[in-house]
């Protein structure tokens, strides 16, 4: 795509100067656009290469992950430069200071953080399970089974218990939840688990009279829409609820205006005016459900400044043998600590429950095969800027756009002046 819109911006505005700046800035603009749109992949941005190595790229937290995408072409375009000896000894200069310069910066961001005060620090359950899909136990035979790994724990008291994504599937609707079973087994489990809160995914559903869904009670049809939501539960009588915004394209979320497809999908709903930040024992958390740290642009413009350490439920199982996918989900979600300069705690069902610090280093890593209980603590911080620099990042790329395309119709309009004069 970007590369079409370059071959129509050089045909139809006859671009002569700064033709490498104008694709740049076209597909930074589409990586940028990828992360915005209904079906987004963002999975496949360029940045996200450096998830191994999140030491080399600590400038994220200015620059974010597109700054990475725009680096990585930049080398490739003046290594390039460099092969077709279409340089002089200068251009070989600003090559190398082009891949050392931001290395160096690197360095010194690491530095400056680690010297950073931090807000203290808190205990926190990771909880891992290994269900494959709708597993082969009822959500209350599920949670009863995991209530037996934590009530033998000898640890000290935690702030939160994080439990994976949808781990809760079986019937939960909004209005009947508080009334359940499996709602006093989590009143019950935050006594005998010597946690203050309980975060756990849950299908919800709620009545909607314009609803994608159908349920047939009593002989009574009702729609209803399905949610992927994460529920906050502790010794109010208040149940806290985030729904999830970024979905796995057609697999998980099918836009309206696309409705009359008749695509095997989950068919969740979507709502955007709903919070993704809990308050726990006087911090806040940003709460994100699985895809939603692959995007990078949604994370960072949902955070604010009070935001103290993320949270991350996930589900893994749609990997199936393929281990490499779960490393490279993790290897993403640490840029997200370098972006925003915050520690992640990911809990996983079939997957990979780990922790990372804010400069994306792993503190404790456990690919889980059964129900599975992490104690780990986290060191709470402040946000970096990133998410503050975020809505400007579209802005100033059409700026910089416009400015090449102004640009060579001002040269052009030069250079011909001068031609007309010498003719008469």
């Amino acid at each position: 795509m970007p590369v079409f819109l370059w071959q129509g911006l050089n045909k139809y505005c006859k671009l002569k100067y700064g033709k490498p700046a104008a694709l740049l800035i076209l597909w930074i603009l589409f990586e940028y656009g990828h992360h915005i749109w209904d079906f987004s992949w963002t999975w496949l941005t360029i940045g996200n290469v450096f998830g191994q190595s999140p030491q080399w790229v600590s400038w994220y937290s200015y620059f974010g992950v597109l700054g990475g995408s725009t680096w990585i072409l930049c080398c490739n375009y003046l290594v390039y430069l460099v092969s077709q000896k279409a340089v002089s000894q200068t251009g070989k200069v600003v090559l190398i200071t082009t891949i050392l310069l931001p290395l160096l910066f690197s360095i010194v961001i690491v530095k400056v953080k680690i010297r950073q005060p931090d807000l203290g620090q808190k205990n926190i359950l990771l909880i891992g399970t290994a269900e494959k899909g709708e597993g082969n136990f009822s959500d209350i035979r599920r949670m009863k089974m995991i209530d037996t790994i934590l009530t033998k724990r000898t640890g000290k008291n935690a702030d939160i218990a994080i439990l994976p994504e949808s781990i809760l599937f079986e019937n939960v609707w909004l209005n009947r939840f508080p009334e359940s079973e499996v709602f006093r087994q989590f009143k019950s489990s935050i006594k005998t688990w010597r946690a203050d809160h309980i975060i756990v995914g849950a299908v919800l559903n709620v009545s909607d009279t314009k609803g994608q869904h159908e349920e047939e009670r009593m002989g009574i049809k009702r729609r209803y829409n399905q949610y992927n939501a994460a529920l906050k539960i502790d010794n109010s009588d208040i149940i806290r609820i985030k729904l999830k915004k970024v979905f796995v394209p057609v697999e998980e979320y099918i836009p309206p205006y696309l409705s009359f497809l008749n695509f095997d999908s989950f068919g969740f709903s979507k709502e955007l005016n709903n919070s993704d930040i809990f308050e726990a024992n006087h911090q806040r958390y940003f709460i994100g459900i699985c895809y939603e740290a692959v995007n990078s642009i949604f994370l960072a413009s949902r955070l604010n400044k009070n935001v103290n350490a993320m949270v991350l439920l996930s589900s893994e199982a749609f990997f199936g043998s393929m281990e490499v996918g779960r490393k490279q989900y993790m290897n993403i979600c640490r840029l997200r600590c370098v972006e925003n300069n915050l520690s992640l705690l990911k809990s996983s069902n079939n997957g990979i429950v780990f922790s990372a610090d804010h400069l994306g280093n792993i503190v404790n890593e456990k690919r889980v095969y059964g129900n599975y209980l992490m104690e780990t603590t986290t060191i709470l911080r402040r946000p970096s800027v990133y998410h503050l620099l975020v809505p400007y990042i579209f802005p100033l790329l059409l700026f910089a756009l416009s400015c090449v395309i102004g640009s060579n119709i001002y040269l052009q309009k030069q250079i011909k002046g001068p031609m007309h004069k010498s003719e008469i």
